[in-house]
C-alpha cells in the first residue's frame, strides 16, 4: 500500500469540485432531502478512488469500482 499514489488531496479537491456543481440545484428543488445522501455518495465515491489508487489498482478497474459503487 503506498500511500502518496492515494492521491488524497486530489481526490478531495475532486468532491470539492463535485458538491459544488451540484449545489444550485438546492435551488431548484424544493425538497432538500436528497442533499445528505448526495454529500454521502460524493465522499464514498473519493475515498475508495484514494484507497484503490494506494493499493496500485489499474486505473480502469478504480473507475469501474468508483462507477460501481457511485450507480
Amino acid at each position: 500500500m503506498n500511500l502518496d499514489r492515494g492521491m488524497w488531496p486530489e481526490a478531495l479537491v475532486a468532491a470539492v469540485a463535485s458538491l459544488s456543481v451540484g449545489w444550485p440545484l438546492t435551488t431548484l428543488l424544493q425538497e432538500q432531502t436528497w442533499v445528505a445522501d448526495a454529500v454521502i455518495v460524493v465522499a464514498v465515491v473519493a475515498v475508495l478512488g484514494a484507497v484503490l489508487r494506494s493499493f496500485d489498482l489499474l486505473p480502469s478497474l478504480v473507475a469501474l469500482a468508483q462507477l460501481a459503487v457511485g450507480i
